[in-house]
């Protein structure tokens, strides 16, 4: 899945790589996280991760919300199709199917994101989230 990977920028690497390390879907927490970003740059990242071999639930999950969230249900279809062929996902259909009906949010801008991490930041102390959140808040600040 390669819709948007024609846009990576050098400021998505250091996410991508952040999770080549730590492998997408380990920690439960810096998914939240994770979606303190836009959605075209979260399917980006996504399908990079994608392109590098994941498959587990929660990069398709996070790929079927992106993918709605900038309107593409399309392409969020075409992962729930695939997750389909994969047997071992058969539980999850159903989850990533509901997602379809999403309404499209209000765009958030950088200075709220700011604030959210600020936030995140504040309330965690394990060291790997700490890494991964003043990673997203780099990439934030490099869009301001």
């Amino acid at each position: 899945m390669e819709y948007f990977l024609n846009s990576i920028k050098d400021k998505h690497i250091p996410i991508v790589d952040y999770f080549l390390k730590y492998n997408f879907g380990t920690n439960l927490p810096v998914l939240t996280y994770l979606s303190t970003l836009s959605p075209f740059d979260r399917c980006i990242i996504l399908e990079k991760l994608f392109e590098e071999g994941f498959r587990n639930i929660h990069l398709l999950d996070k790929m079927v919300l992106a993918y709605v969230k900038v309107g593409r249900v399309n392409y969020a279809k075409e992962v729930i199709h695939f997750a389909n062929q994969m047997s071992i996902y058969n539980n999850e259909i159903s989850m990533l199917v509901s997602k379809l009906d999403l309404p499209i949010p209000q765009p958030q801008t950088n200075t709220n994101r700011l604030i959210i991490l600020e936030e995140y930041r504040i309330s965690t102390n394990d060291p790997i989230e700490l890494e991964f959140i003043d990673l997203l808040i780099e990439f934030v600040k490099k869009d301001m």
